[in-house]
């Protein structure tokens, strides 16, 4: 699990924070959810290999959880929906060692 903060690896964190960002003032409502999609239609095979390349990607970059794929037969061959919930710091907010931003 990475902090949604600063993105460290560790583990039995309090809502994914650490406890470094917690003391820097890093909240539950600090964070911002959003729920996300990405379809892929081509044949069987290579939309399946196109999927899972994104799939591994968005994890290494992003703070995702919740990732589901849905795999369905359209009339152009293959299409599959890949669905997730994506964890972003909220603008002007403390971000583990940055200091908020108040501009406007």
């Amino acid at each position: 699990m990475k902090c949604l903060s600063c993105k460290e690896h560790g583990k039995g964190w309090q809502y994914k924070i650490c406890p470094i960002c917690t003391s820097k003032g890093f909240t539950k409502d600090s964070i911002e959810k959003t729920h996300e999609s990405a379809v892929f239609i081509g044949t069987r095979f290579g939309v399946n290999v196109e999927a899972g390349r994104f799939v591994n990607k968005l994890k290494k970059e992003k703070n995702v959880s919740h990732v589901n794929m849905e795999f369905s037969s359209v009339p152009m061959g293959y299409q599959i929906e890949v669905k997730w919930i994506q964890y972003e710091p909220k603008p002007g907010e403390v971000n583990g060692d940055k200091k908020p931003n108040k501009s406007k």
